[in-house]
């Protein structure tokens, strides 16, 4: 009697199971839960949204936060590099040699991160329209970057032209204030003229 028993529970343990099997293949077969119909329809969105311009700060913040999380991937890989040559106790020139390769590395992100910063600051200045340095005529505020080749302003010329980009700022600035003082000024005229005339007119 209970050998039956056992028989028709393990008939109906795998009755129930092949029914949920089914229900979950037929799910899978609605169009909404395919998932190549998903995965095309996610990967169609982000081409979509990939053709869009993001904002230009926007889009340098994530570069600037890309490149220095390179940074610090790279610090931790060769800090793990020397960590593994102090317990091999390895000679002189291999950590020189690793030195040399972590300073080159290293020195390639920094030389993109200032890259970055020179194309937003230059930028910049032409939507003030600030002169940026001649090329040709002013060669002293010019360099070539070490390890890239690219030519690039020097610090001391970008912090001329950050700081003649704060002044413009600054008096487009005290411009605006002074119109808004205006503004005010002929509105409160304008308020007090109109309580004048009611007060007349009564």
């Amino acid at each position: 009697m209970t050998a039956e028993l056992h028989v028709i529970v393990a008939e109906d343990q795998q009755l129930n199971e092949e029914q949920v099997i089914s229900r979950v293949r037929g799910w899978l077969n609605i169009p909404l839960f395919r998932s190549d119909r998903i995965l095309t329809a996610l990967r169609r969105c982000y081409q979509t949204f990939q053709g869009f311009p993001l904002p230009e700060a926007i889009e340098f913040r994530l570069k600037l936060r890309r490149l220095q999380r390179e940074k610090w991937r790279l610090y931790e890989l060769y800090a793990r590099g020397h960590q593994e040559y102090r317990r091999l106790d390895a000679d002189d020139e291999e950590i020189k040699q690793l030195n040399y390769e972590e300073r080159y590395n290293v020195g390639i992100v920094d030389e993109q991160i200032y890259q970055i910063h020179f194309q937003r600051i230059t930028a910049q200045a032409e939507r003030l329209s600030i002169s940026i340095p001649d090329h040709q005529q002013s060669r002293e505020h010019w360099e070539v970057a070490p390890l890239t080749g690219r030519w690039r302003l020097r610090r001391g010329a970008l912090q001329d032209l950050l700081a003649a980009m704060r002044e413009v700022k600054k008096e487009r600035q005290q411009a605006m204030q002074a119109k808004l003082i205006w503004v005010t000024a002929v509105t409160g005229t304008l308020g007090v003229l109109t309580a004048l005339v009611s007060v007349l007119n009564r």
